[in-house]
């Protein structure tokens, strides 16, 4: 659950040593400094992400997908972002601009400024908060979506890093039908067995395997990977299912499914029950097949 900015700080004096969280100082003032010190010559991160912004702006952006919104972690004034924008806009009509800092005071004034530059050809609205309070907004949104985190990792403790980098991989799940339909065994799974599988712990990924053998078909694997070990407890049979870190959970039973053949596989298929093909009709994509039982 996330912490408000007066739980957070109390629990940095609370403990040993005590501590002020790195996010603390970013109110309306912290953020105004922030920007000050992009100004200052010494000050070479700034350039070295900008550097590497426009890199990412010129070659990068090629391999996305458009349309998409773009959300913005930590957007600060948004100039580093704004390279980003400005090679999309030379693309599309307009962008979808979901933008994230604590300060709600600061986001506003970052959003005039946007609205002085692009006018109504950038969509743009607000999630003021920390990280884990605007997680679940993004995830919520069912749109093709594109997460922008500038401010990366390097500030956070180590052991918060897996937290942050679980939460972001869960806002990206793909709400496709197609991809909730081969998570669905899991919310069965969860239902039947009485468990509490969490699937923002796993990752969805998949293969399509080739297959030329005449007397064999290509195929679809599909899988869920977990991101971390786990154990979880199955309360109807009294057991528990542990997955170790990396490890696949099959979403298919035998070799795959979703088995694609070619007229030659059919042919030797069913052949092989005692059946020939009279007629088949295709598209392309899919095949109607007229067989007869051998004379």
């Amino acid at each position: 659950m996330a912490m408000s900015i007066r739980e957070l700080l109390l629990q940095g004096l609370n403990s040993d040593p005590k501590y002020i969280d790195v996010s603390c100082r970013y109110d309306e003032q912290g953020s105004k400094y922030d920007e000050e010190c992009t100004n200052v010559e010494s000050y070479y991160y700034y350039k070295a992400e900008e550097e590497i912004v426009r890199t990412f702006a010129a070659v990068g952006l090629s391999n996305l997908e458009m349309p998409f919104k773009l959300f913005e972690l930590g957007c600060g004034s948004t100039k580093k972002s704004q390279i980003i924008i400005d090679k999309i806009l030379r693309h599309e009509s307009t962008l979808e601009y979901g933008l994230n800092d604590l300060s709600a005071d600061f986001l506003e004034k970052v959003c005039e400024d946007l609205s002085a530059i692009y006018g109504s050809r950038l969509k743009v609205d607000t999630l003021a908060g920390d990280f884990m309070t605007v997680f679940p907004k993004i995830r919520n949104y069912r749109g093709r979506k594109v997460l922008l985190w500038l401010g990366g990792l390097h500030c956070f403790p180590l052991n918060i890093q897996p937290e942050l980098l679980l939460n972001i991989a869960s806002t990206l799940q793909d709400s496709k039908p197609i991809s909730k339909l081969y998570k669905n065994g899991v919310h069965v799974l969860n239902r039947e067995l009485k468990s509490t599988i969490d699937l923002s712990k796993f990752e969805l990924e998949g293969r399509y395997v080739e297959n030329k053998d005449v007397s064999s078909a290509s195929y679809i694997q599909v899988w869920l990977r977990s991101l971390v070990e786990q154990t979880y407890v199955l309360e109807n049979v009294g057991k528990t299912v542990t997955f170790g870190r990396g490890e696949k959970l099959l979403l298919y039973g035998g070799n795959g499914l979703s088995h694609k053949y070619t007229f030659e596989q059919l042919e030797h298929l069913f052949a092989s029950v005692g059946l020939q093909i009279v007629n088949q009709w295709d598209n392309g994509h899919s095949a109607l097949t007229m067989v007869k039982r051998k004379s």
